[in-house]
């Protein structure tokens, strides 16, 4: 890494698989937005936007007004669902 820094847009920031990217990856220059439901814990250096993905058009204005035009060097979209009929035979891909 050259120094100055990245900016990390990371989905699905305050849990499981996106939690240990948050803590993980990014290295202490880099500047990380942070995108779930709940506020993620122990974490100073991530700055969270509240933004709940099932209701997208609001997610995304809130993503907007948190990074505005900053530029985004890495984007991880971690989000999953779970849907009890998934696994059914008359489910519908």
């Amino acid at each position: 890494m050259n120094g100055l820094g990245r900016t990390f847009l990371i989905y699905g920031a305050s849990r499981g698989l996106g939690k240990a990217i948050v803590n993980l990856v990014p290295e202490a220059q880099d500047k990380i937005y942070g995108v779930s439901r709940s506020i993620p814990k122990n974490n100073a250096q991530l700055n969270w936007i509240c933004a709940d993905l099932s209701t997208p058009e609001d997610a995304v204005d809130k993503v907007k007004k948190a990074v505005k035009e900053e530029k985004i060097d890495v984007l991880i979209y971690n989000v999953g669902i779970w849907e009890n009929n998934a696994f059914t035979e008359n489910y519908n891909f």
